[in-house]
């Protein structure tokens, strides 16, 4: 398991490795945007995600600081892309 945050994922990913770094509206939070890293326009998104999303007060907190897991794909998207 990992800590830390999707921002913090995906900024380092670029920086180290560049490629792309995407910002897109979170699907559980309307305040705070999401971040998302890919290597090349054809490879995957990776993104680091919570492995169990908080609700409450907590949940905005939960957002700066969690366990979580790199995922590769997005569920949402044609093609898992």
């Amino acid at each position: 398991m990992l800590y830390g945050n999707c921002l913090i994922y995906a900024f380092w990913s670029w920086y180290k490795y560049g490629g792309y770094f995407i910002v897109r509206k979170s699907r559980v939070s309307r305040i705070i945007p999401h971040f998302l890293w890919k290597m090349k326009e054809s490879s995957p998104m990776k993104h680091f995600t919570p492995i169990q999303h908080k609700s409450g007060l907590y949940k905005f907190i939960h957002k700066f600081w969690f366990k979580g897991y790199i995922k590769i794909g997005d569920k949402d998207l044609p093609n898992n892309k």
